[in-house]
């Protein structure tokens, strides 16, 4: 069996149905606009869980040199932390990371133009949607690439990662959101491994709002690689 689907069935236990229709959509889109061959639900959830993995240890190794931080995740998505810990407490439970859906629109590449090549448009992606920190996140996504590897996913190059992280994303907000409203239910969610994606009907204008709240998963990795920093230092 393939690592990253050992990796999968290892760790995908819960909203499978849902996790799998999402994970589908996003596949589908990554080869509808960068021609990027990614098959099957199970590889290309497999890639979302372990980028986001690569992006959570990213927030533990600035845990010394900041006491709160955040990335903006393509004005789509913000991940970061406070740190309260002090001299006199030693748990590593004071690092909470927190999340939060950001509701600007990605731009989209031309795809009409047959003279731009896949990876000018991957390129060109990355360009107009990574503004804030692209040091920190190109470092970030060299690491993913890495990562990926650990489980026998090979990329070309790291250009690649956020556009998928990206879709997937995206895939995951817009099905808990037609989901709800196909229910007609006040509330629907998703557990993607290291958070849980909420929608809710708003109280007061009834537009879709959207919370994301890290896993316990999420916060053991994070403790644990805190507790690990601080005792290699």
């Amino acid at each position: 069996m393939e690592k990253w689907l050992a990796y999968y069935e290892e760790t995908i236990h819960e909203d499978k149905e849902e996790i799998r229709d999402i994970a589908e959509t996003a596949a589908a889109v990554i080869r509808e606009r960068f021609n990027i061959p990614i098959e099957g639900h199970e590889l290309t959830t497999v890639c979302f869980i372990k980028i986001f993995e690569t992006f959570l240890k990213k927030l533990v190794s600035l845990e010394d040199q900041y006491d709160s931080f955040e990335i903006n995740l393509a004005n789509r998505l913000l991940i970061g932390f406070t740190n309260n810990l002090d001299q006199d407490n030693e748990k590593a439970g004071n690092f909470m990371v927190y999340m939060k859906h950001l509701h600007e629109s990605i731009k989209t590449e031309n795809q009409d133009d047959p003279t731009v090549t896949n990876i000018e448009r991957i390129v060109q992606w990355n360009a107009e949607n990574i503004i804030e920190n692209p040091s920190l996140i190109r470092s970030m996504t060299i690491d993913a690439v890495k990562a990926l590897k650990d489980v026998d996913i090979q990329l070309a190059n790291n250009e690649i990662i956020m556009p998928i992280f990206i879709i997937f994303y995206e895939s995951i907000i817009n099905y808990i959101k037609i989901r709800r409203r196909e229910k007609d239910e006040f509330e629907l969610s998703v557990n993607l491994i290291w958070f849980e994606a909420i929608c809710r009907e708003g109280e007061e204008d009834g537009k879709d709002e959207f919370t994301l709240i890290p896993s316990i998963a999420s916060k053991l990795l994070l403790k644990n690689d805190s507790k690990a920093n601080r005792e290699d230092d």
